[in-house]
Parts: structure tokens; C-alpha cells; sequence
């Protein structure tokens, strides 16, 4: 079968899998700042967070005019790049090694837990995952000594990064190291050609945000932050890079998924001095690939599962690469069944595992946690909207006060970001008569103006009954409480 005929059954597959699932509430914080961003782009408002992956919103804003639904126009292009990664991966893993290589990693991240379900939802990361796995197909041509696909490769790069800039300081050194050996000519205008598709999203961010000064100023905000509360510079010293290492392995966990036990045979292999392995120019590629954001993580900031799928790609093909190598040393002759290599495929037994674990045995990231979210944030938002009364309650939500201001903005609520501050004491309005505990991490009311509201089996919102006396109000995201005070703050 042609090449060109699986990657596109591989591209339908996948985007066949996802289509059952697709979420339909904004799902996380950056989700509504990106849907904001549709209507207003302006990074030193947050719309979206600095740096502003202006061409992401630029992409959404297409699909949304298409759509006519913010969601859903996310979810569309994070269901369109998740397919297109998957089919792109397959190509890449059998130009580097083999076409039963480029298969089962293909398959490994069409399957993945943290892969399949961000494919789901309005959030940008498997298009990081596609972005990077396409401007590695063209560096790698490039590392082959192919000088005809150096300007393309700079081009996709600078472009790539104005939909994710992090990528631009992920795969540098991937595009810098196949500098070496190139005309210097063709090296010097490649740079020229990075630098100018670069500034294509670079200026206008700057210009729809106010200005230079605006844009930096919202940057600086933004890289202080990181800086004070997530890298080893901050606040928590090496406690930060023990966080952050707790952090990757958690979220790694996720994303390899039916993958991680061949992470056992790479490391074997790296480690036996006698296998070549290690020492093949393809596994260099792959290692420069993923060293610079896995350091990045580490050292600096590991915000979100999906950051890992700058290098789950490259993990795959060089754990599926690992053990592939492996059994064909092992099986001298593998036994076929009708023509089939069954010891050769074995591995697809652990990509069983993970359509099992995603459709039904139902873990953190699985087909009914996202189902049971969606409907969880739609039930109580109508149930919040149909039986209290805007001009006299309060909505008090951390996780998701970004969707509860986003899909009731005629309510007021309190704002706490918990990295920045962990408590908050304020005034009441004197017309708050209730105050709704939309997040479930919060500690629900006590004592007599505690009440729940029923808004499906098993699904409650808890408030509280303002007291005459009751002056102001306290969120203590530490200890996840709220109280309401006798005396004014």
C-alpha cells in the first residue's frame, strides 16, 4: 500500500475518533482567553495571555466565522492538527527508520491519553505537537545534507513559532545544528528568512496590543511571574525544580500512556555501551529535538499537560524505534500469521491498552471525564442562571473563574489567582444576598447559612445565605474555605 494512502487513513482515523467526543464549554481559563481574543485581540489585556500566539487566533477566528461557535471552532482545529500530527509522524518515522516504525508511533499518539483528549477540547497543544513535528520532517531533510530544504525549514519556523512561540527556542538548536556543512550563503539567507517570519507575528501582536511599550510591559509581567513562582530563581529555590520534576513525570505519564513500558527498553539500550543505538545520527536528531523544552520544563515552567507534546513526538519514535530494533534481534525469523509479523506488531497490544483505558475504563483524561465536565460547567451554569438572582448574588471560583465570567458575565465574582496570592478578603456589596461556591477544590459552607442546591443526581452547588451582620467576605485558597465575616476589610 502507497505511503501517501495509510498517512491519509491515519489523518481519517484519527479525526474519526475524536469527532464522538468533541466538548462543547470552553474547558480551561486560556480557553476564554482565547474565545476573548477572537472578538479583541490585545495581549497587554490578557486577550490572550502574553506572548499572544497571534496566528492561533488568527486560525480560530477563521474557523469561527466559518462556525459561528468560538468552541467549537478550538476544538475543530485542535481535532484537525491532532490528525494531521498523526499522519505527519507516520511519514517522518518511516523516512528516518521504517514504515512499521513510523506506524506504531503514529498509532501510540493517535492513542494517547493526554494526546486523544486534548484533541477534544478548546485548547491549543495538539497543534504544538503538530507544529513541531513538521518543522522536524524539514530540519531533518536538512541534517541529511539537503541544502534545498534549509529556507523552507527556516520559514516554517519563524511562521511556527507565531502560533506557538516556545517553539522557536525548542527546535533552535535542531535548525541551527544543520546549519553546519551548509553553503554560507544559503546559511546566512536562511537566517534572513527566520528572522522575517518572525516579525510577521511579532509586529502586529505588538501593534494590536497598544504599542511597544504595552506589549513589553505585558511580557515582562508575564516572565516575572513565571520567574517568581516556577523556576529555581523564584521564590522556592530547588523546590521548584522538584515541583517541576513531579510535574513532568505526572504529565509524561499521561501522554506516553501504552507507550511508557518501552520507555524501559530505550533506556536499556542508551545504557548498554555495546549498542549502537545510541550512537545513530537519527537518535542524535531526535535527542536534540526534545532536550531544550524537557530542560525548559525542568528549570523554568511546566504549566500545563499538554507542554509535552513538544517532544512526545520524538519520544515515541525513539522508544518505538528502541524496541523495533530490539525485536528484530531477538526474532531471527518472526512467525507470521498468513504474511503478518505478530512478534514484529507486538506493541500494538499496548495501543489496545489505551483505546481501552480511554473509552472505558475511564481515568482522569478519558471519554467520560471529559463528558463529565462539559456537562458538569453546562448544568450548573443554567442551573446558577435560572434560580439566582444577578443584582443580588456573588459567584466565588479560581479554577473556573474564567468560564464563570465568561459564560455569566451578569453576575459578579470574586478574583484570586492562587500563584500569585493564596487568600483575599473583601468588602460585600450591600445588595449580596447569596454567594454561590461554584468550584468543587473549595470547602462547602457549615453551620446554618450553608445550603445546597440539587442541580442533577449526584451534582450539587453549595452557597450561602448572607447573615444581616455579615460584612465581608474571605477566600482562603490554602485552606479552600469561604467565609463570610462580621466585620467590614
Amino acid at each position: 500500500m502507497p505511503d501517501r494512502i495509510i498517512a491519509v487513513a491515519l489523518f481519517l482515523l484519527t479525526l474519526l475518533s475524536r469527532l464522538p467526543f468533541m466538548t462543547s464549554m470552553l474547558y480551561a481559563w486560556d480557553s476564554v482567553l482565547y474565545a476573548r481574543a477572537i472578538d479583541h485581540f490585545d495581549v497587554a489585556a490578557h486577550q490572550p495571555q502574553p506572548p499572544g500566539y497571534i496566528f492561533y487566533v488568527g486560525l480560530i477566528s477563521f474557523f469561527n466565522y466559518i462556525v459561528g461557535d468560538k468552541n467549537a471552532a478550538m476544538v475543530l482545529v485542535s481535532m484537525i492538527s491532532s490528525a494531521a500530527a498523526v499522519a505527519c509522524l507516520y511519514w517522518l518515522g518511516r523516512t528516518m527508520y521504517s514504515r512499521r516504525v513510523g506506524l506504531l508511533a503514529s498509532l501510540f499518539l493517535l492513542t494517547s491519553l493526554s494526546y486523544w483528549a486534548h484533541s477534544e477540547v478548546a485548547l491549543p497543544y495538539t497543534l504544538l505537537g503538530l507544529l513541531s513535528i513538521l518543522v522536524a520532517m524539514l530540519v531533518y531533510r536538512v541534517w541529511k545534507g539537503n541544502a534545498g530544504y534549509l529556507i523552507p525549514a527556516a520559514g516554517a519556523l519563524g511562521l511556527a513559532s507565531g502560533f506557538r512561540p516556545d517553539l522557536l527556542f525548542f527546535l533552535l538548536p535542531l535548525f541551527a545544528i544543520g546549519l553546519f556543512g551548509m553553503p554560507r550563503r544559503r546559511s546566512v539567507l536562511s537566517l534572513v528568512v527566520l528572522s522575517g517570519a518572525v516579525l510577521c507575528w511579532y509586529v502586529p501582536s505588538i501593534l494590536l496590543s497598544g504599542g511597544y511599550h504595552a506589549y513589553q510591559t505585558a511580557l515582562s509581567q508575564q516572565s516575572d511571574y513565571v520567574t517568581r513562582n516556577a523556576t529555581f530563581m523564584g521564590v522556592d529555590g530547588i523546590g521548584a525544580i522538584v515541583a517541576n520534576l513531579g510535574a513532568m513525570a505526572h504529565f509524561f505519564i499521561w501522554a506516553a500512556s501504552g507507550a511508557l513500558p518501552l520507555t524501559a527498553v530505550l533506556v536499556y539500550r542508551l545504557m548498554s555501551r555495546r549498542d549502537p543505538f545510541r550512537r545513530d545520527r537519527r537518535f542524535l536528531f531526535l535527542a536534540v529535538w526534545a532536550v531544550p523544552s524537557v530542560l525548559f520544563y525542568i528549570f523554568i515552567h511546566l504549566g500545563e499537560l499538554g507542554y509535552i507534546f513538544s517532544f512526545l513526538p520524538a519520544f515515541l519514535l525513539a522508544a518505538v524505534a528502541a524496541t523495533d530494533g530490539l525485536l528484530s534481534k531477538i526474532i531471527v525469523r518472526p512467525e507470521h500469521i498468513k504474511g503478518f509479523p505478530l512478534f514484529s506488531y507486538s506493541p500494538l497490544l499496548l495501543v489496545v491498552l489505551n483505546l481501552a483505558m480511554f473509552l472505558f475504563v475511564s481515568p482522569k483524561l478519558s471519554a467520560s471525564s471529559l463528558a463529565n465536565r462539559d456537562e458538569m460547567l453546562r448544568t450548573e451554569i443554567s442551573a446558577i442562571r435560572e434560580n439566582f438572582n444577578p443584582a443580588s448574588t456573588m459567584i466565588v471560583a479560581v479554577q473556573d473563574d474564567q468560564q464563570v465570567s465568561y459564560y455569566l458575565p451578569e453576575f459578579r465574582h470574586i478574583k484570586l489567582d492562587p500563584m500569585v496570592k493564596e487568600n483575599v478578603t473583601q468588602p460585600l456589596p450591600a445588595d449580596v444576598k447569596q454567594v454561590i461556591i461554584f468550584d468543587k477544590y473549595l470547602e462547602s459552607p457549615r453551620g446554618e447559612a450553608g445550603k445546597v442546591l440539587s442541580v442533577t443526581p449526584g451534582q450539587y452547588l453549595s452557597y450561602i445565605t448572607r447573615e444581616p451582620r455579615q460584612k465581608s467576605i474571605a477566600l482562603d485558597w490554602r485552606n479552600k474555605s469561604v467565609t463570610l465575616l462580621s466585620e467590614a476589610k
